[in-house]
């Protein structure tokens, strides 16, 4: 909730001539909030790029009001983050959403904060993405982590599920 229309287009369009200059062998997702979708959705098709939703519905389509479902984002998005820590959803709802997420053959990356929730959730169908709960800002306030610790501990997750793609989800500077 940070750009309006016209803060977005201009975001992609300085996006695009910073991809333009590099080479990159991972996916580059990027995911807006719902109401651009469409146009982010559009700018990742021509670019070579894929689009992520900010969250999916319990419910795949149907009456509740305000509610994004998987049957609307899978027009638009291959991905879909579910159970980000902002959110405050209790780990069953967050399973669900990763659930109807993985029937309709969008990949979701799942939110964790401690690693248990990654041991019972980590699979090679989901991206795992941990959230360094001294690094979710609170009011765009954060304490920092040290790079150094925060590969630490990537790395002692990487140790628990071997085949399973894990990302940093924590702010960063």
């Amino acid at each position: 909730m940070n750009m309006n229309l016209t803060e977005t287009k201009k975001w992609l369009f300085d996006f695009k001539n910073i991809i333009e200059e590099k080479t990159f062998k991972n996916k580059i997702v990027l995911a807006p909030p719902s109401v651009y979708l469409e146009e982010v959705s559009n700018f990742c098709k021509i670019n070579n790029l894929f689009c992520s939703s900010q969250d999916v519905s319990l419910y795949e389509k149907g009456a509740h009001t305000g509610e994004v479902g998987i049957f609307e984002l899978k027009d638009y998005c291959s991905f879909s983050i579910v159970g980000h820590s902002e959110r405050k959803e209790p780990r069953e709802i967050v399973i669900k959403k990763t659930l109807i997420c993985l029937e309709h053959k969008v990949t979701p990356f799942v939110c964790f904060i401690n690693k248990l929730d990654f041991a019972a959730e980590a699979s090679k169908e989901k991206i795992m993405c941990w959230e360094d709960p001294s690094n979710i800002s609170k009011n765009g306030i954060y304490q920092k982590t040290s790079i150094e610790d925060i590969a630490k501990m990537m790395g002692d997750l990487k140790q628990i599920k071997k085949d399973t793609v894990i990302l940093y989800g924590g702010s960063v500077n």
